[in-house]
């Protein structure tokens, strides 16, 4: 009886997990798992993941370039 609920509990697992890989965790399950999500500082943007990750390595990416001197428009060679 016992290994038929720790299998039931694995599946169960399983089961949770693809759900919230496949709709993300404020749409899986109704939004159940949203605050889990929420973030920790308020001025933060909302949005995917994808579009988090997407922003920060663009604001990196400009950083980087307004730090180097790209877009000036002397010469330092």
């Amino acid at each position: 009886m016992g290994k038929l609920i720790g299998l039931m509990l694995i599946v169960l697992g399983v089961w949770v997990g693809i759900e919230i890989y496949d709709k993300g965790v404020d749409q899986a399950f109704g939004g159940l798992f949203a605050w889990f999500d929420a973030p920790l500082q308020t001025d933060q943007h909302r949005g995917s993941l994808a579009q988090r990750v997407g922003a920060k390595v663009q604001s990196d990416i400009d950083a980087g370039a307004q730090r180097d001197g790209a877009g000036d428009e002397q010469d330092n060679d």
